[in-house]
C-alpha cells in the first residue's frame, strides 16, 4: 500500500467532508435547513416630527423632519390631511408639490401647505376672542418603500397668531395731511397706510375738533368710507359743514392765535376683525380758509 498517497487523501477528504460535517452539526443535522438559503430583509426605520410653520401673503406650509434610519430609501410620495380649528372643524387640506426621496441616513423636510387666503378666512371667526389659536393636522403619508405602498398616520398640534397670518388692523397708522376748504365745508385730510398683506376698511370715524384750551368746537364725521389696498395709502377726509354761526366760532379763535385739536377714533375692518385706532392730530385753520 502506498503509504502517502493514503495520507493525502485522508487529508483532502477531511478538508472536504468538514465543512459540510461542521455545517450539519450547527443546522442540528437538518439537511433542508443547511442548503435552504438564508435571507435577512433590510431594516426599515424612519421618524416624522413636526418642524416648523412658515406663513406668508399666499401660502401657509408646515415643514415636516423627516429622518430615515433604515437600511433603503424611503419615498414619501403625498399626503392625504387636513388641518382643523380650535373646535375640531375642518379649515383647509393639506398638499405637497413634489413627492420627497430620503435615503438611508439622511433628513430630509416635506413641505405640506394651503392657501393663505383660503385659511384665513376660515380662521377669522377664531380669532375674535384669541390672537393665537391651536390647530391639529390629522390624516396619512403615503410613502413607498422598496417598491411597496403603505400609508403613515399623521397626527400633530401646532398654534398659529393673528401677527402670522398678517390680520392686524392695529397696523394701519393713519396721519393727518392737510386741511382745505372746498364750497362751504371744511375738510381735514388725513393719510392712511396699511401694510398688511389684506385689504383694509376704515369704515367709521368719531371725531371733534377742540380747541387749545380744549374746549369743545364742532364734531367732525367721516366722508366716506375708504378701502386700502395692502402695502398702500389712501386718504380719508373728516368734514364740517361751515355756517355763519360756526365761521364767526372759528373766527373767534383763530383772531385769538389760538390753535386747533382733533381728537376721536377711527374703526379699521380687516376681514371682519375690527379695531379701533385713536386719534389726535393739532391743525391749522387759517383767515383765508374761513373767507374772513
Amino acid at each position: 500500500m502506498n503509504v502517502p498517497k493514503l495520507f493525502v487523501f485522508a487529508i483532502m477528504l477531511a478538508l472536504g467532508l468538514g465543512p459540510l460535517l461542521y455545517g450539519l452539526q450547527s443546522h442540528n443535522w437538518d439537511v433542508v435547513s443547511l442548503v435552504t438559503p438564508k435571507y435577512t430583509p433590510p431594516r426599515i426605520d424612519f421618524d416624522v416630527k413636526y418642524a416648523d410653520i412658515n406663513v406668508n401673503n399666499e401660502a401657509v406650509t408646515i415643514a415636516l423632519l423627516i429622518e430615515n434610519k433604515g437600511e433603503v430609501a424611503v419615498i414619501l410620495q403625498d399626503v392625504n390631511a387636513a388641518l382643523y380649528g380650535p373646535d375640531g372643524a375642518e379649515v383647509g387640506r393639506l398638499q405637497i408639490k413634489n413627492p420627497l426621496r430620503i435615503r438611508p441616513g439622511e433628513r430630509g423636510q416635506l413641505n405640506m401647505s394651503l392657501s393663505t387666503t383660503l385659511l384665513a378666512l376660515k380662521l377669522v371667526p377664531y380669532f375674535t376672542t384669541s390672537r393665537e389659536i391651536t390647530l391639529s393636522a390629522r390624516g396619512a403619508i403615503s410613502v413607498k418603500i422598496l417598491g411597496t405602498e403603505a400609508l403613515v398616520p399623521l397626527a400633530m398640534e401646532l398654534k398659529l397668531s393673528i401677527e402670522q397670518l398678517g390680520i392686524s388692523p392695529e397696523k394701519v397708522s393713519i396721519n393727518i395731511d392737510r386741511t382745505l376748504r372746498t364750497n362751504n365745508v371744511l375738510k381735514f385730510i388725513l393719510r392712511a397706510f396699511n401694510p398688511t398683506w389684506w385689504e383694509a376698511v376704515i369704515e367709521y370715524v368719531e371725531a371733534k375738533l377742540y380747541s387749545s384750551n380744549g374746549t369743545e368746537i364742532l364734531p367732525l364725521t367721516l366722508e366716506r368710507a375708504v378701502e386700502i389696498k395692502p402695502g398702500t395709502s389712501g386718504e380719508l377726509a373728516l368734514v364740517a359743514r361751515l355756517d355763519e354761526v360756526v365761521i364767526a366760532k372759528l373766527a373767534q379763535y383763530v383772531a385769538a392765535g389760538e390753535t386747533f385739536t382733533i381728537k376721536g377714533k377711527a374703526r379699521v375692518s380687516i376681514l371682519s376683525l375690527h379695531y379701533e385706532l385713536s386719534l389726535e392730530y393739532k391743525v391749522a385753520i387759517t383767515r383765508e380758509q374761513l373767507g374772513i
